[in-house]
C-alpha cells in the first residue's frame, strides 16, 4: 500500500506540464511558442508589440496561467494565479524551487514598483537573468536580458 501512495505522490509533479528545463529553452519567439503550445496554452492576443497565450490544459490544477513574449526587447513572463489555498504546490512553487536549486542568486531588480528576485542559471538559452515574486495573487517568472 505505502509504494502505491509513493507513486500517487508524484502524479501532480507530472500533470503540470510547464518545467524548469521548458524555461531554460526559451531564447526566440519560435522557442516561447513551442513551450507553450506543447504545454496546452491558446494564442489569447497577438500584436506588433507582444503575444500572449492562456493555459487551457488541466483547469483543475488549481492555477490559471499566462505567457507573454515581449516582440520588441526579445523577453518573456508567465504569471500564474496562486490559489488561496495553502496545501496545493502550483507550477510556479515547483519551477521556483528548482531555480532557486539550479541556479546561482544574481540581484534584486525592480519592475513596475515589484522587486523581483532574479538569479542566473548556466542551463538558459537567453542572456539574462530569471526573475520571480508574488505580487496580488499571481507568481511571476519573467527573464530579464543582461543590459
Amino acid at each position: 500500500m505505502s509504494r502505491y501512495l509513493f507513486f500517487l505522490s508524484f502524479i501532480p509533479v507530472f500533470s503540470f506540464g510547464q518545467s524548469y528545463l521548458d524555461i531554460m529553452s526559451i531564447s526566440s519567439l519560435e522557442d516561447f511558442k513551442k513551450v507553450v503550445i506543447e504545454n496546452d496554452y491558446q494564442l489569447d492576443h497577438k500584436d506588433e508589440s507582444s503575444v500572449r497565450y492562456n493555459y487551457i490544459g488541466n483547469k483543475h490544477d488549481g492555477t490559471i496561467r499566462t505567457g507573454t513574449f515581449n516582440i520588441k526587447d526579445k523577453t518573456w513572463m508567465f504569471s500564474f494565479i496562486r490559489p488561496d489555498f495553502d496545501y496545493q504546490t502550483t507550477p510556479y512553487d515547483l519551477i521556483v524551487e528548482e531555480i532557486k536549486n539550479e541556479c546561482k542568486y544574481h540581484k534584486i531588480i525592480p519592475d513596475n514598483n515589484v522587486d523581483f528576485v532574479s538569479y542566473s542559471c548556466n542551463e538558459s538559452t537567453y542572456v539574462g537573468s530569471l526573475g520571480f515574486v508574488i505580487s496580488n495573487g499571481y507568481g511571476i517568472i519573467k527573464m530579464f536580458p543582461t543590459r
